[in-house]
């Protein structure tokens, strides 16, 4: 449609074009005749003027003088007429002449007064009819050529104009139309995709976000509508590959720029690459309907493998993400329900013959489906999996007498410390509860999970004061500045900070935590 559009364009284009080629030169050839009409003009003025003064300063004075001249004539030949008749009237009278001589005499006579007159009347009609006739004649006609041509030079004028002006409007009429054309050949090359580098074409397959309820994907094909910033192809490199995957806001505190990683692909389930986290969104992503209220972070994860061995993957691939955020060898766990939280303490219950046993245990780091046991179990026992559904109500007696006992601890501690505006301290040798079935981080040798890394000691939902730290560390930078630290820390944070460079480790941490 857009090819058809700007070759019925260009034809309209060439017409406006042509157009305004025969509207400029219509303009130079009007041009040219008003020079013409005005020179004409101009002539014919001239000649009247010449013909006036050539009538009053030659043509009458000449008629006039000639006239004139006639009249002596007549006059002088009227005056030889009467003495020729007075001299044969006296030869008549003496005998010398006849009365024919006398006759002829007085013929001649009056041929001469006739000639006189006749002169006399040129004269006349000359200087007072013809003169004043041709002379207004003259004038008039002088005065119309002048007339003639200042309606010549205003006649010339708007044709110009009109011309000028029918010029201009083809040219604005050319630069519209091409306008046009250039817009639509700019659509056109628009249209057209051009590779930045080199790679692989691979259509790109959106579902739709929001609060929409479709998970159709976006099918792009011929015909299908597009709009503005829409993805239409990826042309990945495949000797750069990366996986994209979501990391759960519960777990993002581990996770940093340039830990390692796993990665098993579907499509080669007995192969597995290497990777390391190459960035990770500083804002959460929004899940689709229904949980919508779901955050995850957006997590990069570049290959580290040979480029033949990368050469293998295809973009699309569905794959499972183990990201290594520790390593712990010879750890002493037991799964992960195994352990209670009891008040401030943690409890597991150990298999003594057929007898059980409630033991005290010290705590480390977790994955998702262990946990470290420091102290309190030895390797080879048996401990219950799930004790809170056998030993309930020992439990229960249990979390009250702990909780007496610490209540009164409290006391005997918040009356004897200092009080002051930022509260009190943490108290030392606390350890923080663990609760069960709360996402652990992983650690350890085990697994991660798909997509879904683990945390070092303490990290996101494990246990020990690790996780207080890792819900301090919010730029994952392993430390806490005074701007991270709580209120309540802030206080004694140079006291805390024993090598006194403005950030506290773990190892400077306290036990425990500040009360909520």
């Amino acid at each position: 449609m857009l090819r058809e559009n700007a070759k019925q364009q260009e034809i309209t284009s060439t017409q406006a074009e042509a157009t305004m080629a025969t509207a400029r030169e219509k303009l130079e050839i009007q041009k040219t005749q008003n020079e013409s009409d005005i020179a004409a003009a101009n002539l014919r003025s001239e000649l009247a003027q010449l013909d006036l003064v050539k009538f009053q300063d030659g043509e009458f004075p000449q008629q006039e003088q000639q006239l004139k001249g006639d009249v002596a004539i007549a006059k002088e030949e009227l005056i030889r007429s009467k003495d020729t008749m007075q001299f044969t009237s006296g030869q008549v009278k003496k005998g010398y002449a006849s009365q024919n001589d006398l006759d002829a005499s007085r013929v001649a006579v009056q041929q001469a007064e006739l000639k006189l007159r006749g002169a006399e009347e040129l004269l006349n009609v000359l200087q007072n009819f013809t003169y004043k006739r041709t002379i207004a004649e003259l004038k008039a006609n002088a005065a119309e050529t002048e007339r003639e041509m200042a309606r010549v030079r205003l006649k010339a004028n708007s044709a110009k104009t009109q011309c000028e002006k029918e010029s201009e409007a083809a040219r604005l009429t050319y630069d519209v139309e091409r306008e046009k054309l250039v817009r639509l050949q700019n659509q056109i090359d628009a249209c057209t995709l051009r590779a930045t580098q080199d790679g692989e074409v691979v259509y790109a397959s959106m579902s739709s976000s929001g609060g929409s309820r479709s998970s159709q994907p976006i099918v792009i094909e011929a015909g299908a509508t597009v709009r503005e910033r829409q993805a239409i192809i990826n042309l990945p490199d495949v000797t750069q590959m990366k996986v994209d995957c979501r990391i759960h806001e519960s777990l993002i505190g581990a996770i940093r720029k340039g830990l390692r990683a796993r990665i098993r692909v579907d499509a080669y389930p007995d192969e597995i690459y290497n990777g390391e986290i190459a960035h990770v969104s500083s804002v959460p992503m929004s899940g689709s309907w229904p949980n919508t209220d779901l955050r995850e972070y957006q997590t990069e994860v570049k290959l580290t493998d040979e480029i033949d061995k990368v050469r293998k993957l295809r973009p699309g691939l569905t794959s499972q993400v183990e990201i290594l955020v520790d390593n712990r060898p010879n750890v002493l766990q037991v799964p992960i329900q195994s352990v209670l939280t009891v008040a401030d303490k943690q409890i597991v219950f150990v298999f003594n013959g057929n007898a059980h046993e409630r033991r005290f245990v010290k705590i480390g780091v977790a994955n998702q489906s262990h946990i470290e046991i420091v102290e309190g179990v030895k390797e080879g026992e048996r401990v219950v999996m799930n004790p809170r559904s056998q030993y309930g109500t020992e439990i229960v007696a249990l979390e009250a007498e702990l909780n007496a006992s610490n209540s009164k601890a409290q006391a005997k501690a918040d009356a004897a410390a200092p009080t002051g505006p930022a509260g009190t301290l943490p108290i030392p040798g606390v350890t923080p509860p663990v609760v069960p079935g709360s996402p652990p981080g992983a650690g350890g040798p085990g697994p991660g999970g798909p997509g879904k890394p683990g945390g070092p000691s303490g990290g996101p939902g494990g246990g020990g004061g690790g996780n207080f730290f890792a819900r301090l560390d919010k730029n994952g930078d392993g430390q806490i500045s005074a701007d991270e630290a709580p209120d309540q820390m802030k206080s004694r944070f140079a006291e805390l900070d024993k090598n006194g460079d403005g950030k506290l480790s773990r190892d400077e941490m306290p036990a425990g935590r500040p009360p909520q």
